[in-house]
């Protein structure tokens, strides 16, 4: 009898996929809540409307929009416009589900990156909701941030500005590791190693005060487990 070599890999592709399916659900449920709990969602969603994308088995997308900019291009032929921000799910080949951010992108320009890479992991589906919260608030002070009209607060430029440095981008055609791994000393380590490894660095004091002030001690927490 012919071993079977694949059958674990298809197993865990298989629980896999019938656990992003629960998180689907779980989210689908919360969506409502997480609008009515955050109240800078109103705003956005009136001037890009708001949408969920639950077609593909395999992916969950949520994101904002196309909005008129109410005026012509930089030729003075077309009508302007802007994208919203987008949060999208996916769940790879092997298992592997990816969460990912793109920021709003406009006839006259966009930010640095092409997307903000919130993480790649095998997670339960209760385990992926978990950060469903964390995500969608993201998105939102996303949307501002990366909108070159809208006035976003000093707490999402604060967000966000940590989003950019402890997650890994797309800029251009090249993939950019976290910029605070580098800010660390931390090439080839992991993150929480190379944040550890800091701890030992005057530096690196000053960068966790400001976390714990800025963002609370939940988000220290997650950069020791490696979740940030």
């Amino acid at each position: 009898m012919v071993e079977r070599i694949f059958a674990e890999s298809r197993r865990r592709q298989q629980i896999a996929a019938i656990e992003f399916r629960h998180f689907k659900a779980l989210a689908i449920a919360e969506i409502d809540t997480l609008k009515a709990a955050n109240p800078r969602f109103e705003a956005l969603e009136a001037y890009y409307g708001f949408y969920v994308d639950n077609a593909d088995e395999n992916r969950l997308q949520l994101w904002f929009g196309t909005r008129s900019m109410f005026r012509k291009d930089y030729d003075g032929k077309a009508a302007a416009t802007e994208k919203g921000a987008t949060l999208l799910y996916t769940l790879g080949a092997m298992g592997d589900v990816a969460t990912v951010l793109y920021p709003a992108e406009s006839t006259f320009g966009k930010t640095e990156e092409d997307f903000v890479f919130r993480g790649l992991a095998t997670r339960s589906g209760a385990q992926i909701f978990s950060g469903l919260k964390r995500d969608f608030n993201d998105l939102v002070a996303y949307a501002y941030v990366s909108s070159i009209e809208a006035q976003a607060t000093s707490r999402e430029a604060r967000r966000i500005w940590w989003l950019r440095l402890v997650s890994a981008m797309r800029i251009g055609d090249k993939d950019e590791a976290p910029k605070i791994k580098a800010f660390m000393g931390g090439a080839g380590k992991s993150l929480s190693m190379a944040f550890l490894t800091a701890l030992m660095r005057p530096i690196a004091l000053l960068v966790v005060a400001a976390v714990v002030l800025w963002f609370g001690w939940d988000t220290l927490i997650e950069i020791l487990k490696g979740k940030a």
